[in-house]
């Protein structure tokens, strides 16, 4: 029986609070790319956009960075500005605890990096965090554990996935 087609990855989308300094953000601290000057949609402009069409009609105003990484996978930073949800308030990071990961959903994100310590150190020195030590696989390969300024969790891995997890 054949598994289906083998979708490849496309983008992750996140919701922050300042959709220009975490594009700034991931742009220096990452090395991403900006795709497009980033989007200001307002339905009272464009009430058929995209954004409104998926979002629904609570929706009223949004803000967009778009964002290249190094190997055609996307990110897109979303303002949300009304409704707000945070009350134009800068929320304090997700805490990155088990009540966090085992809600079910996504709970971090993973990039490549060749030396996955300098970039947790610079990710700290920009703001971030890291959590636990590092993990060294079996095959020598390592991973770390970091948080952008707005709670955000990704992993920073020394390889790809297939070399990340095949034993040697």
């Amino acid at each position: 029986m054949s598994a289906g087609v083998n979708c490849k990855f496309n983008h992750v989308a996140l919701s922050v609070d300042n959709c220009d300094a975490a594009a700034k953000w991931y742009m220096e601290t990452l090395g991403f790319r900006r795709i497009i000057p980033n989007a200001t949609m307002h339905r009272t402009q464009d009430p058929d956009g995209i954004v409104f069409r998926v979002y629904g009609d609570d929706l009223h105003h949004v803000k967009v960075a778009y964002l290249g990484t190094g190997n055609q996978i996307g990110i897109e930073i979303f303002e949300f500005i009304d409704p707000n949800y945070r009350g134009g308030t800068t929320t304090s990071p997700t805490p990155f605890n088990p009540q966090a990961w085992t809600q079910g959903g996504f709970f971090h994100i993973a990039v490549t990096a060749p030396d996955p310590e300098a970039l947790a150190m610079k990710v700290v020195q920009a703001g971030g965090k890291e959590f636990g030590q590092a993990v060294i696989l079996p095959n020598g390969e390592q991973a770390r554990y970091v948080q952008d300024p707005w709670g955000n969790v990704f992993e920073i891995c020394s390889t790809d996935f297939d070399s990340l997890i095949t034993p040697r």
